[in-house]
């Protein structure tokens, strides 16, 4: 929780910081002791002799005489190695000063010999292993390693300074993305390689060390705790603590916890963490101003519901749940990048208005784009046969066959890391969107928090700039609405013409999913998807709901519900039993197949064919209509996946077929005004903008993860509802607008951390339970019921369970033409084309005189006399319809409502 209002300061717990002039050294050191020098010439005269004894071949029995004389004399002078030693190392004052004494005492702490003689000394060598080993000088020299090494060790401690060193202003996005253990490890080795030593000793045993070669390296553990060792000396060496506070806060560690683990030393306080997160957000705020300065943008906003929890009932403090708006901007950084022009866009949408698209503009479309849809369907079926657990594509001897590669994307977006989405959240604010009104205030405060809300900016912005604003349905109907009540005001600002509304392919997926429920549910004998919801016991799938996992549990049960079509198709037309009898086909046969599924059982063709029998199979019938259906909704999800923006272009006309046939009159609309603009209204430089940087995006620049904007948006809907959630009494608004702009950041360090730590142990996706068994089951049903083999002896369906034709009904010239002249009777084909900025001008002149801020009040932004009171007073073309609702039209409608 933030403490900007607290009352109770948390206190760091590490109260012996260092002081300063605190050099870390023992009393008895300085740095001189450290200094590096040249080996002594002393260290020349013990070379000397081990050569001319080596050139004598002295023996070890001369040596052995040799080192008794030595005793003997020394025995004679009254004394032993021991006072030897004791007065020629440093204890005697006219022994140090000696010149001779101190050429020899050189010639001994720096010789060769010293540390096998000491490692004599530690453990005397011995040649069996029965009896006792002799002590030595074990426990002598074990009292003085001990303190050789505290001294060493705070040496390396000080050496480490400036790798671990980090001040607060360090606690940012740049700094510490650039912290990886690749790099400091190696840095913490080369500085303090005895403490390294002693971390890698107790980490490894030394039997694990020589036999244990798979377990995983000690080198980050022992990082840590040098880290935990430097924090403990200074709360400024505090590099990986910052780092490691930023990542428990993307994981939502809670408030106490984050006291506890700084007590351990393991990261920063919760109160520097909390500070850090408001100076991040602070720094992406300015970031994304200066970036929208530089580059062009797009938009998305949508609504958030949260809910507060009250643990402490009063009149004014309940649980409840409150309605925001969150927004998130996208700069477009490609180089390559041409921003549409206003100008032409205002000339050819004027122009284009008034030579709007008709029902033989639409059927020519669908027709043109019908090949390539055919060969994306023939290619969808054969991966189904090929990719199966029984064909084995693995063991398949022509697995490499070009046969099995897709058809080439009609347009294409690129990937790479360059091409990575770049993304700003807004601050999110206590504003419902789901009217004109909250749209309107939405969109002003968008413009304030990007910097471009004084007169003078919107002025210049709307004369140079295109925003494209992608939401729902519910989002872009609102948009349109305003502008067209504002077709006649002043200017291009209070018109909003440089606003361009955008659906989401999020939500048309959604809804298309709707579509598909409302038409196959049927009932439980019908072989529609009621049936298989009951055969694979899938719940919570009998009414349509935006809520939830709904969406992503009838997905799963279409392409679970399609797989087993085709697999049974195939089994059907080739008269085999399994699809492993297909092993022994070639790629060519397989591919001929594929086809012949299409024509004879996935084709519209086949469907007519079947109608005209005098004796009707209406399973086999809703089977081939199903198949048909299914390949459009699969061919739009694959296209979406892999950014190829083409395919979903090419599927508009069979979308607004469907909607209509369907009865979802406000993607009727959508799909037009999208239909007419890229037809008609929009210049070729804007079409190819929309195309490339307003449909699709890719967040991690991979290939085949590409995702519509609205989903995007849902992403960071997420994050802040529950990801970078806040909770507690300082889980306001205020509070959530404020953070909402680090929580980028926060993502990217969150992955950063997992991918340079954990990213041998887990993934970020959940692994998805085997489909195998799903479809092999819904797979034996069909085939029990011959779903796919005409038969005129079947029974007729029962009226509830047959599925209506959308796209039959949908493409009925008649209806398709009714449709679209009430469509056109709301298109605003007429839009005011002055520009008086006398207002503007005078609210630029008060700004300056109030302080010279540049702002203005929202109010002034637009016109008084146009603008709503509220969004129930003004009734767009798509109705004041929500979400669920207009996706829950009845599938028995058998024409279109509008409001």
């Amino acid at each position: 929780m933030p403490f900007e209002d607290s009352d109770e300061p948390v206190e760091s717990p590490i109260e012996d910081d260092l002081e300063p002039g605190d050099d870390e050294y023992f009393d008895d050191e300085d740095e001189r002791d450290y200094a590096p020098r040249q080996p002594p010439v002393a260290c020349q005269t013990t070379e000397a002799f081990k050569q001319f004894h080596r050139a004598q071949g002295t023996t070890g029995e001369q040596f052995c005489e040799k080192v008794r004389d030595i005793i003997e004399y020394m025995e004679k002078q009254q004394m032993n190695t021991a006072l030897f030693l004791h007065h020629l190392l440093w204890n005697t004052a006219e022994v140090i000063s000696d010149t001779k004494c101190q050429y020899e005492r050189t010639s001994l702490t720096h010789s060769a010999e010293l540390p096998g003689v000491l490692r004599n000394l530690y453990r005397p060598p011995r040649k069996h292993g029965r009896g006792y080993r002799a002590k030595g000088a074990a426990h002598a020299m074990t009292e003085v390693a001990k303190e050789i090494i505290a001294r060493e060790v705070n040496n390396e401690m000080r050496a480490l300074r400036p790798i671990m060193e980090a001040q607060p202003e360090d606690f940012n996005e740049e700094s510490l993305l650039k912290i990886t253990l690749d790099e400091m490890i190696p840095q913490v080795k080369a500085a303090a390689p005895t403490w390294w030593s002693i971390c890698n000793t107790a980490a490894f045993t030394p039997k694990q060390a020589a036999r244990n070669t798979k377990k995983s390296s000690p080198d980050t553990a022992i990082l840590m705790v040098t880290a935990i060792v430097c924090f403990s000396r200074s709360v400024h060496r505090c590099k990986l603590q910052q780092l490691c506070s930023a990542y428990l806060k993307a994981c939502g560690l809670k408030s106490r916890a984050f006291d506890t683990l700084h007590a351990l030393y393991f990261c920063m306080s919760q109160k520097t963490v909390y500070n850090a997160l408001d100076r991040i957000a602070e720094s992406a705020q300015a970031q994304m101003r200066e970036d929208v300065k530089q580059y062009p943008v797009r938009g998305t906003h949508d609504n958030i519901n949260i809910r507060f929890q009250s643990y402490e009932q009063r009149t004014d403090n309940k649980t409840h749940f409150d309605s925001g708006t969150a927004a998130t901007v996208y700069p477009v950084k490609d180089p390559n990048a041409v921003a549409p022009s206003p100008t032409a866009y205002q000339a050819k949408r004027a122009a284009g208005a008034k030579d709007p698209i008709s029902p033989f503009t639409v059927i020519d479309l669908e027709d043109k784009a019908s090949p390539q849809i055919h060969s994306r369907a023939v290619h969808q079926i054969l991966r189904f046969l090929i990719d199966s657990e029984p064909f084995d594509l693995r063991t398949y001897k022509f697995k490499d066959s070009g046969l099995f590669e897709p058809p080439p994307p009609v347009l294409q977006l690129p990937t790479g890391p360059e091409h990575a989405l770049v993304q700003y959240m807004c601050g999110t604010i206590h504003q419902e969107e789901a009217s004109y009104e909250g749209n309107e205030k939405c969109i002003r405060e968008w413009m304030r928090q990007l910097g471009l809300s004084a007169p003078e900016d919107m002025q210049k912005m709307s004369e140079e700039q295109l925003i494209v604003w992608i939401g729902d349905q519910l989002t872009a109907s609102r948009m349109r609405g305003i502008k067209r009540f504002r077709a006649q005001d002043l200017n291009s600002v209070q018109r909003f013409d440089w606003l361009i509304e955008q659906p989401g392919f999020f939500h048309y997926m959604i809804n298309l999913g709707f579509s598909f429920h409302h038409q196959y549910y049927g009932v439980p004998g019908s072989m529609g998807l009621k049936h298989a919801i009951d055969v694979l016991d899938r719940k919570n799938l009998a009414k349509p709901s935006v809520q939830g996992t709904f969406h992503h549990n009838l997905d799963e049960l279409l392409h679970h519900v399609a797989e087993a079509h085709f697999r049974d198709a195939a089994c059907a037309l080739a008269g085999v039993d399994s699809l492993q009898d297909l092993r022994e086909r070639s790629p060519e046969a397989l591919t001929e197949l594929a086809n012949e599924i299409w024509t004879k059982l996935a084709s519209t063709q086949a469907l007519e064919e079947l109608r005209s029998k005098k004796a009707r199979d209406e399973v086999h019938e809703q089977s081939v209509m199903f198949n048909r259906d299914i390949l459009d909704y699969l061919d739009l999800d694959d296209a979406i996946r892999h950014g190829d923006v083409g395919r979903v272009r090419n599927l508009l006309p069979r979308l607004l077929f469907r909607f209509i046939g369907g009865g979802h009159s406000n993607y009727v609309t959508e799909t037009l005004e999208l239909i007419q603009a890229l037809e008609c209204e929009w210049p070729d430089d804007l079409k190819v903008w929309i195309l490339q940087y307003c449909w699709l995006g890719n967040t991690t620049g991979r290939a085949g993860c590409f995702a519509p904007f609205d989903l995007i948006q849902e992403h960071n809907i997420r994050d802040i509802k529950h990801i970078f959630a806040v909770f507690g009494p300082y889980a306001t608004w205020k509070y959530i607008k404020k953070i909402s702009a680090a929580i980028p950041t926060m993502r990217k360090i969150k992955d950063h951390v997992e991918a340079d730590i954990n990213h041998f142990r887990r993934g970020k996706s959940h692994t998805k339970p085997a489909k195998e068994a799903d479809v092999a089951k819904l797979q034996r049903v069909y085939a029990t019921g011959k779903i796919h083999i005409y038969d005129q002896k079947r029974t007729p369906l029962s009226k509830e369970g047959k599925a209506k034709d959308y796209m039959e009904n949908g493409s009925n010239f008649d209806t398709l033409q009714t449709t679209m002249k009430k469509w056109l009777a709301r298109h605003v084909s007429t839009r005011a084309e002055t520009q008086d900025w006398t207002d503007y001008a005078m609210l630029a002149a008060m700004s300056n005189v109030a302080g010279g801020t540049g702002r203005a009040d929202d109010q002034h932004l637009s016109s008084p006399s146009s603008s709503p009171t509220t969004g129930s007073n003004m009734n767009d073309d798509t109705g004041d319809i929500a979400d669920l609702e207009m996706a829950s039209v009845s599938s028995d409608s058998s024409s279109l409502s509008y409001e």
